[in-house]
Formats: structure tokens, sequence, C-alpha cells
């Protein structure tokens, strides 16, 4: 393991308390950061400043939430969020674009609820030089 991956190593085996869940939330000015947060609507909600939009992404590594409402209120484009959605190997619509903060989390449980952000999908943030 490279000294760099210590760092997402660490981040994936901190346990979180019951009905946490560990996100990587993608803010507009492409701050990228690791938290853990309770798995709720409301939360969820508060993440993306409004209605939730979910976007399954392709195995392994789960799925992207924004606030469905982004283009209509106006908010800030988020590039980095879009680029770890297409690096995920996600398509947008040709002049589509992702808006407002997001949030990434991993594929469902046999329950059908969110799981912790997969160690894929931090490698993908590794390799598409995004910071946390």
């Amino acid at each position: 393991m490279h000294s760099s991956d210590q760092g997402k190593e660490d981040v994936i085996h901190r346990k979180v308390s019951a009905g946490e869940i560990r996100i990587v939330r993608i803010t507009t000015d492409g701050t990228a950061t690791v938290e853990s947060v309770q798995r709720s609507g409301e939360v969820y909600r508060g993440i993306v400043g409004g209605w939730i939009e979910r976007v399954t992404l392709p195995a392994p590594f789960g799925a992207l939430y924004l606030n469905e409402e982004g283009k209509l209120s106006g908010l800030a484009p988020n590039p980095v969020a879009e680029r770890v959605l297409l690096g995920a190997g996600a398509n947008l619509l040709p002049g589509d674009y992702l808006t407002g903060n997001a949030f990434f989390v991993g594929p469902v449980n046999d329950a059908g609820s969110d799981t912790d952000v997969t160690s894929a999908l931090l490698d993908l943030l590794g390799r598409l030089a995004v910071k946390l």
C-alpha cells in the first residue's frame, strides 16, 4: 500500500454509529470531504439544499445525490462531482451538467438502505486527482 493510500484505508475503516452512513460530499467550489451523517431524507436534503435526486452509478460505485431542482434554482455548476460521475461510468445527456452540492454513497444493502461510500469510489477520486 502506498503512503497516500493509508488515508483512504483509515477513512473506510473508521466506525460510525448505528443509523449513520459515510459519504463523500463535493461542494460547488470543488471541496471534497468524507463525512459521517445520519441516513435520512431530511439530512440528505440539508446537504444538497433542497429536494434530492438519486443517480445510481454502475457497480461498485453506489449512487450520487444532488438537488433535483438545482438548475431551476440557479445553483452553481459542480464540475468536480460531474467528473466523478462520468469517471464512474455514468452518462449525462448532451449539454447536461450537475449543479449544487452533491454527495456519493455506496450501493444499497439487502434492506434497500444506502451503505458507506466504497473504497472503489475513493480510489476513483484519487485517479481523478480529487483531494479529500
